[in-house]
């Protein structure tokens, strides 16, 4: 049923133990306005899960049109062949060198459910980025895009 469900998709990125980790989540939900917050799963398999805990930075970075290869990158296990490249943020979390929107947060919350553990994070800091593309979305088990 959820294959024909849109989603909006991300990459989330954080330090793991030997650098940079990252992933594509299209589980993002906004949970609060005040504070700020949003929501994602992981499975519990995720080298970028494994690089979590309560207090951990990260950096999210919502898709748009034209960001398509970025996603299935992103998509796979391991970035060790990945050619992205990367910045470090005033926090010091690896990010990605991309002109898009980046949300910067605090993870405040992870609860385990079944195979998954939902992360809960506070956003603190947003970079716009440009502005204009049309919003990228994961459906039928491929991209797509809408207008703005």
């Amino acid at each position: 049923m959820f294959r024909q469900y849109p989603a909006g998709a991300a990459v989330l990125t954080a330090r793991g133990a030997a650098g940079p980790v990252g992933m594509t989540v299209s589980s993002l939900a906004s949970v609060s306005v005040r504070p700020a917050m949003v929501s994602l799963s992981m499975g519990h398999g995720s080298i970028t899960l494994a690089a979590l805990e309560e207090g951990s930075r990260v950096v999210l970075h919502p898709l748009e049109a034209g960001q398509e290869q970025l996603g299935n990158e992103f998509a796979h296990h391991g970035i060790s062949e990945l050619r992205t490249r990367w910045m470090v943020s005033s926090e010091q979390v690896p990010c990605l060198d991309v002109p898009t929107a980046r949300l910067h947060c605090e993870v405040v919350r992870m609860v385990d459910v079944g195979s998954a553990t939902v992360v809960v994070l506070e956003v603190d800091r947003i970079e716009p980025g440009r502005r204009g593309h049309d919003a990228l979305v994961w459906l039928g088990r491929r991209w797509r895009t809408i207008p703005r």
